[in-house]
């Protein structure tokens, strides 16, 4: 399944049934520039979110030599207006997603494996650190 946002749901779907929700249950990752409160989007700037991206990449080493196979990153950035709060969200999120197998269109991933990180730091007014994962499909 080469549709990102298939994707995109599945992994969304993982981290809300991991507790990633607001106060009303409400899922809170966001694709950039489709935060509340930003970027001119109506509501307000959730205190805690996650800004995510899926895209396609090689499939590289995964699965060599098996025609129909999709590389995939996934990044997260843990936005929160403290580094406890950022460090809270990407390691909820981490515990989700390490190491999953993902059922996307009737077919199984390969583990939902670390690729790399970025500290958290000051972000515009706020702490925001990344952490991205590959996987095949």
């Amino acid at each position: 399944m080469v549709d990102e946002r298939v994707h995109r749901d599945v992994i969304v779907g993982l981290l809300t049934a991991a507790g990633l929700v607001d106060s009303a249950a409400k899922p809170i990752v966001f694709d950039y520039g489709n935060v509340p409160g930003a970027d001119g989007n109506a509501g307000t700037l959730p205190p805690i979110h996650l800004l995510l991206t899926v895209e396609r990449r090689a499939a590289g080493v995964f699965r060599a030599g098996r025609a129909g196979v999709s590389g995939w990153r996934i990044t997260l950035r843990g936005v929160g207006r403290t580094v406890d709060e950022a460090r809270w969200a990407l390691n909820k999120a981490t515990g989700a997603l390490d190491e999953q197998n993902l059922l996307i269109g009737g077919k199984t991933s390969t583990p939902v494996t670390f690729n790399i990180s970025q500290a958290i730091s000051k972000d515009d007014g706020r702490f925001s650190g990344l952490v991205a994962w590959t996987y095949a499909l």
